[in-house]
């Protein structure tokens, strides 16, 4: 391709103008101006590193920056905004609704402490610009990270072409080593075909120009149970649908049981062992004709909009997987305990790989594979250490095993400690005492194995047992500890010493 002065002005824009991908200069630092760009042919040039990743979620950009600490050479592909769906289309934006939401309800119930507010009312697009300004200024402070460890990010499409090459839409990258961080995209249902419009799923529900006046959730996982609390504080009329046997499937019963008490408090309506058959369009919106599982009769629910929330998959098409030998299982990416793919120097890790499809297990995997590759000693991840939180209020998180796998597992030796919010000083203060906290303990030691948590901070509250389970601790061991009062934080002390003679307090 000759340059033209025309072509000259274009490579111009497209090398030094700033791009919103990356938050500054479309080129890596150190990129030369068109003026030192030869006349003639342009070709597509390769360059070499140490580690090159695909994908710029949390994942992979957090195992990029641990691998330029390490002291290696980087390369980061991504064809979208760096921080993935976490940052961009799923934790970020919808903790920002669910913060409005929770605001305007607190302030409702203001009188209940003594504080008058009138004419409490809210703007939707001002809730979504709040939601965009959380967004952008996080994705910005992530892209300032680039740089700052001298990570050179190719704002591209990238496709795996062997063992140790990427291809992007700029420049072909080789690598020694190689880290898929692809992600995952929202799974969809063959009678539920998203449209984008009457039929929506999570990335839709995010950019909603208006609140419809019903919605239909289908998922009652934690991103559909997110999704209702958020609509239903704004005056939705939300409606769940499961096709399992609870809400929040994937927690412990009891957890799941209160669950459904706050929802039905909230006047959601839940369908449990049910599933959307079919559906129809109808004026202003969607039929639902809804089958029970238990071979109850079919019923419909009519409803604006049907968000589809059924989980997620990899993202593993049209990326060079399958071209490259990379094994694949039900779509995602088969790894050991260390994230190799046991083809070349390729690992891989997040969403691609299955399992717990969280930002912080993404993140956890890639500074996994690169320490792995730098030669650091490490064991696998202990996976049911990781940590689970859902955003509803109340909110809900929780570690380890849930009672019915420790008894499975541990068989008589399995003891329970649980507290109830009600009887916590604290949040009795701030009018928070739906729920409990519950502590499992396991063995001839009582070593705590499972925690799971419904209340106020649940998911900051978290964070606590989870340390307490990582480190091995047994329920006398935390029952020592003592704990500030008065804290939410103190409820776990309660719990554990409920593994052993009792709560003090309840």
């Amino acid at each position: 391709m000759a340059v033209t002065s025309e072509s000259a002005s274009l490579w111009r824009s497209y090398l030094n103008h700033p791009h919103p991908a990356f938050g500054g200069l479309w080129a890596a630092p150190g990129a030369v101006e068109i003026s030192e760009i030869p006349q003639g042919e342009m070709k597509m040039t390769e360059k070499s590193f140490d580690i090159a990743i695909l994908g710029g979620g949390p994942g992979g950009y957090t195992a990029a920056i641990r691998a330029a600490q390490l002291g290696m050479t980087v390369a980061l592909v991504e064809k979208g905004f760096l921080g993935g769906t976490c940052l961009n289309r799923g934790c970020i934006p919808s903790k920002a609704f669910i913060r409005c939401a929770s605001l305007l309800e607190d302030i409702k119930g203001a009188k209940t402490f003594g504080v008058s507010a009138s004419d409490v009312s809210f703007d939707w697009s001002k809730i979504l610009k709040y939601k965009d300004r959380c967004v952008i200024r996080l994705r910005k402070g992530t892209e300032s990270l680039m740089p700052k460890n001298k990570i050179e990010v190719f704002s591209s499409n990238g496709v795996l072409t062997s063992v140790d090459m990427i291809q992007t839409d700029q420049i072909t990258v080789k690598a020694k080593n190689i880290i898929l961080a692809t992600g995952s995209v929202p799974r969809s249902l063959p009678s539920l075909p998203v449209d984008g419009e009457f039929i929506i799923n999570s990335d839709h529900a995010l950019e909603l120009s208006s609140l419809p006046k019903s919605l239909l959730v289908v998922g009652a996982g934690a991103i559909g149970c997110e999704f209702a609390y958020v609509m239903s504080v704004l005056g939705v009329d939300a409606t769940i649908v499961e096709f399992l046997d609870r809400a929040l499937p994937m927690e412990d019963e009891e957890i799941s049981k209160e669950y459904e008490s706050e929802l039905k408090r909230r006047k959601i309506k839940l369908y449990v062992r049910s599933s959307v058959e079919k559906i129809e369009m109808i004026t202003g919106g969607v039929r639902s004709h809804v089958k029970p599982r238990d071979g109850g009769e079919e019923f419909t629910i009519d409803a604006e909009k049907v968000l589809v929330s059924v989980g997620r998959k990899a993202a593993s098409e049209n990326c060079g997987l399958e071209e490259a030998g990379i094994p694949i299982e039900k779509g995602f990416v088969k790894v050991d305990g260390f994230m190799k793919t046991g083809v070349g120097n390729i690992r891989a890790i997040g969403d691609l790989v299955g399992g717990l499809m969280l930002a912080h297990k993404a993140a956890a995997e890639g500074i996994l594979a690169v320490e792995d590759i730098a030669g650091i000693q490490r064991l696998p991840l202990k996976y049911a250490n990781i940590p689970r939180a859902t955003y509803t209020r109340p909110e809900v998180a929780s570690v380890g095993y849930n009672e019915s796998e420790a008894r499975i597992i541990y068989g008589e030796k399995v003891r329970i400690g649980k507290f109830p919010f009600t009887a916590l000083a604290k949040a009795f203060v701030h009018g928070h005492t739906t729920g409990f906290v519950k502590f499992i303990a396991a063995g001839d030691e009582g070593k705590l194995v499972g925690a799971h948590a419904i209340g106020a901070n649940a998911t900051d509250l978290i964070a606590i047992a989870s340390t307490a389970i990582g480190s091995g601790l047994t329920a006398e061991d935390f029952a020592h500890i003592v704990q500030a009062h008065p804290t939410l934080g103190e409820i776990w002390h309660e719990a554990a010493h409920g593994c052993l003679d009792g709560t003090i307090n309840f």
